[in-house]
């Protein structure tokens, strides 16, 4: 409660009761009952990094913004809320749609002010920022958006019959507030039947102003929608989660900079100097001879399969930085392959969704986990496999009691209960957990002992990854 301010404006009476907090929540108008100077203002709002909430700045005589304190580390102010600033006759709101206070808030409106910026679904045809994202529903009238070379906020494009989004045809940069705080869809262009083609030539930037994920949808497009090569290397490297990718590669690859595409049909006749791959690779046994082929290879635009045969390394491979497959398996690495060393293809940085069967013994979970693959949806099982022929040492989780000692890859669901504590320096080698960690009921007073554990994965969506519970925990580093 004390980090809230409750009033209804901005006034001398009212700021007494405004919170000395660095994170605020409120609603703060600023109208023409507002008395104070931005000096004073400054004063005010001095404590202040982030505001959750809103702000209305309307019919005041405030000529500028610059009373809220900018974060030092961050070189901004952090709003989480929707801001209008409207009808202000004596402020310049026009370097807001910039690298002003407001600039990483996508849903703000201004308008009606001395000078203004940006546009909030009216003139669209005239601004070249549009605020509050776009959203298209229901319509077969094409708009005119040409001057529009930004959109700050989220896309939906539903129920139409557009046949591209060419009316976007000037945007380059796209921009969303998602701080991960709940599942939504950046980019959503679904149930558009007639649409063949993307059509944004000059998108160049899809950008979260947060860390977290962005998620897209294509979804019920026309049978021959498709996506040029220059089109999915862009969201790759901009790391999209496709939720649904309703689409197939383009016969024109677009724009790639005269880096040499080259189609697969089997390693033999594979041309040298590749950038890129369309096409299901497969190295199958004979193939050795062949794989130099692959060390100009970044891109794969399809899958990879690596069955019968006798290499040892995948390191020629060490250029591979992303794949991406419009339907099935990225990556599938067969029984056969026993002295393959996956590790090396820890820079996979795929971002679609995958359907698996299930992870196999030579350690494609692992390879999936490396690569920080982001799985929306997965539906498998660990495969059955024999620990003694993995590389680095590999274990099966009974009890810790009787765990050998210098496991790096823990199978099993890791429980440590009251007694267990002089078992713990087993797990000190322990770096991947492919099950769950329970912690409770115990002596220990810090966890060193899982000081090497990076990853833990699951494919029980029902279980919790991991519960750390000890009467030790408040008084502990733990």
């Amino acid at each position: 409660p004390r980090c809230i301010f409750e009033h209804s404006e901005i006034t001398s009476e009212t700021v007494p009761f405004f919170p000395k907090c660095e994170e605020v929540c409120g609603i703060l108008v600023f109208n023409s009952n507002t008395d104070l100077s931005e000096d004073q203002l400054e004063k005010v709002f001095k404590n202040m990094k982030i505001l959750n909430g809103g702000i209305r700045i309307e019919n005041s005589r405030l000529k500028s913004l610059s009373f809220f304190t900018v974060s030092k580390r961050e070189q901004r102010f952090f709003f989480d809320c929707k801001s209008i600033i409207e009808n202000n006759p004596k402020l310049d709101a026009s370097t807001l749609c910039d690298y002003g206070y407001l600039h990483s808030v996508t849903g703000i409106k201004v308008a009606g002010n001395m000078r203004d910026c940006g546009c909030y679904n009216i003139g669209l045809n005239k601004c070249q920022v549009l605020f509050g994202g776009l959203k298209i529903i229901n319509t077969t009238t094409l708009p005119t958006f040409s001057p529009i070379t930004e959109i700050r906020g989220d896309i939906l494009i539903q129920d139409t019959n557009f046949a591209n989004l060419s009316f976007l045809g000037n945007l380059e940069r796209l921009v969303i507030s998602d701080a991960g705080k709940k599942e939504k869809m950046t980019i959503n262009i679904r149930n558009n039947r007639r649409m063949t083609r993307l059509g944004l030539p000059f998108l160049k930037q899809i950008k979260n102003i947060w860390s977290s994920d962005i998620f897209a949808n294509l979804e019920n497009l026309s049978p021959d929608f498709c996506m040029t090569i220059e089109e999915v290397i862009l969201f790759l490297e901009y790391k999209i989660n496709f939720v649904n990718l309703h689409a197939k590669f383009c016969k024109d690859p677009g724009n790639l900079h005269n880096l040499k595409l080259c189609h697969f049909e089997s390693m033999k006749d594979l041309e040298q100097n590749c950038r890129y791959i369309l096409g299901d690779l497969m190295i199958e046994s004979g193939d050795e001879e062949y794989i130099y082929k692959l060390g100009t290879v970044t891109h794969i635009f399809g899958t990879l399969t690596v069955r019968n045969t006798n290499l040892q390394s995948l390191i020629i491979m060490y250029g591979l930085s992303y794949m991406a497959s419009l339907s099935g398996l990225y990556v599938m690495l067969t029984d056969n392959n026993r002295q393959v060393q996956c590790d090396k293809l820890s820079i996979f940085q795929s971002s679609f969704s995958v359907p698996v069967e299930c992870f196999g013994g030579n350690r494609e979970i692992v390879v999936f986990l490396e690569s920080s693959v982001a799985f929306r949806y997965l539906d498998a099982r660990l495969c059955d496999f024999n620990p003694s022929e993995l590389t680095p040492k590999t274990c099966r989780l009974t009890n810790l009691n009787d765990l050998d000692s210098d496991c790096v890859y823990l199978i099993g669901d890791l429980q440590v209960d009251s007694g267990d504590e002089e078992h713990s320096e087993k797990l000190k080698t322990v770096s991947v957990i492919i099950g769950s960690l329970t912690i409770k009921n115990t002596a220990v007073t810090d966890l060193s002992f899982l000081g090497n554990l990076r990853k833990i994965a699951n494919l029980n969506v029902y279980q919790v990854l991991y519960d750390i519970s000890t009467e030790y925990t408040n008084e502990h580093h733990v």
